[in-house]
């Protein structure tokens, strides 16, 4: 039940994201640099300062076995480059991931910066799925509870 329950608010939330977020393409592109930046500067659970863009992008297979965001138990679902019959894993990198639901980007009109933001966490409007899910661990975040800070103002100008 309490799946359903997230899931249904993350597809509301991925609606208000996306639709806010129509905004210029090196404007998303900034934002994927930026908020990439914070990530990879965010602490793992086994307490290292830093790496944490490494475990977020772990393939599925690699996750659940050295812990990340895309292990089996991934409070979403979200599981990537998983073994098929063959035993070939393949590689959906993040441009791939970001095309379709939930982040609706678009390849080369700056996928990844849509990415990027609809991760965020922005404390002011609430939105963002890192308010809600871990980006490290991929386990939801009890109310009010954060890993970091993922910010990227998309009004801001590029510096």
């Amino acid at each position: 039940m309490r799946k359903s329950l997230t899931t249904a608010a993350s597809f509301a939330l991925v609606l208000a994201v996306t639709s806010s977020a129509a905004t210029a393409a090196p404007a998303l592109n900034r934002c994927w640099g930026e908020i990439r930046s914070q990530l990879n500067q965010l602490e793992t659970p086994e307490g290292t300062n830093g790496g944490a863009g490494g475990q977020h992008s772990r393939s599925t297979t690699a996750a659940n076995i050295n812990g990340g965001f895309a292990s089996d138990d991934n409070g979403f679902g979200i599981t990537f480059n998983v073994k098929e019959d063959g035993g070939n894993a393949g590689r959906t990198g993040v441009g791939n991931v970001s095309v379709g639901a939930p982040h609706f980007g678009v390849h080369g009109n700056a996928a990844n910066g849509q990415h990027a933001v609809n991760n965020s966490n922005d404390p002011d409007s609430g939105l963002g799925f890192a308010n809600i899910l871990d980006p490290v661990s991929g386990q939801f975040l009890a109310p009010g509870e954060t890993n970091g800070n993922l910010q990227c103002s998309l009004t801001d100008e590029t510096p």
